[in-house]
């Protein structure tokens, strides 16, 4: 069994990294822009295959991704910390798949309040404060 990416992975991928190099065009504080790609969790087929979806999109815009996930989906306070440590960092953007729709709230908001554009893939959170949502039926 090979090494494929799903649609949904690859559109997910490259839609939502994309969406947040257009909508930042103008924001160049470094070299090369960089985007944080946070998936659910690392070790499950699904985020491998959007990360090397989102490293491909990344090539093709000229921009750097940063994929830093948990290793298990339900690990969310993890996703919360990583999300937490991007913010302080102050990335260029975020593409967040909340692994918990009611615990990644505050962080979301933090990175609103940062001015920082966050996407989120996959999963809903329950707060309308992100840029954009990309659902998991395109």
């Amino acid at each position: 069994m090979g090494f494929e990416f799903t649609k949904f992975s690859r559109r997910v991928s490259v839609f939502g990294l994309l969406f947040l190099c257009v909508m930042l065009g103008g924001c160049h504080r470094r070299k090369r822009p960089v985007y944080a790609v946070i998936p659910k969790g690392t070790a499950v087929i699904h985020w491998q295959t959007v990360h090397a979806g989102a490293v491909a999109a990344a090539r093709q815009a000229n921009v750097d991704i940063d994929y830093t996930g948990p290793a298990m989906e339900s690990d969310f306070a993890r996703q919360i910390a990583i999300l937490d440590d991007f913010i302080s960092l102050h990335v260029d953007g975020i593409l967040l798949a909340p692994a918990d729709r009611e615990a990644l709230v505050p962080a979301i908001r933090r990175a609103k309040n940062a001015g920082i554009p966050l996407t989120i893939v996959d999963s809903a959170a329950d707060t309308e404060d992100y840029v954009r949502r990309v659902r998991d039926r395109l």
